[in-house]
């Protein structure tokens, strides 16, 4: 079976499903294959029902972000160590941060912003380095 490059199996598929009507069985426009309808050959005659891979274009070929796993845990290290609760921690870091933020942050189900680190770092007198590198430990 001869192998065409990828740009010309990806033009040969498209002018495919350009010159016959697709109709989606199964989930179809989701991502399932489509399957053309009857196809008539020079004589009339029905011929096999072909499947085609759907174009799937590539939307995520990066990686996720490694989150700091000592984060939380550090930032709940700053706030008693300042002797506050997480209202008075909110209030001090940012008008945009409430204290039901603060308690996300340091349960781990939320990362504070770029802002609210720089914040903590300077309420803390740390370096924000010492709050993001798990490997660093806090000097308060």
């Amino acid at each position: 079976m001869l192998r065409l490059p990828f740009s010309s199996r990806y033009k040969a598929a498209s002018l495919r499903l350009a010159s016959h009507t697709a109709q989606s069985v199964g989930p179809g426009r989701r991502g399932g294959p489509l399957v053309r309808g009857p196809r008539r050959d020079a004589s009339g005659r029905c011929c096999l029902r072909e499947v085609v891979a759907p174009i799937v274009p590539f939307t995520d070929m990066g990686h996720a972000r490694r989150r700091p796993k000592r984060l939380a845990e550090k930032l709940l290290q700053i706030r008693t160590a300042l002797n506050l609760s997480q209202r008075e921690m909110a209030e001090r870091l940012d008008s945009n941060v409430d204290h039901y933020h603060v308690s996300k942050y340091e349960r781990g189900r939320s990362e504070p912003t770029l802002k609210a680190l720089l914040a903590y770092a300077r309420l803390a007198g740390v370096s924000m380095e010492q709050i993001i590198d798990d490997e660093e430990e806090l000097t308060l």
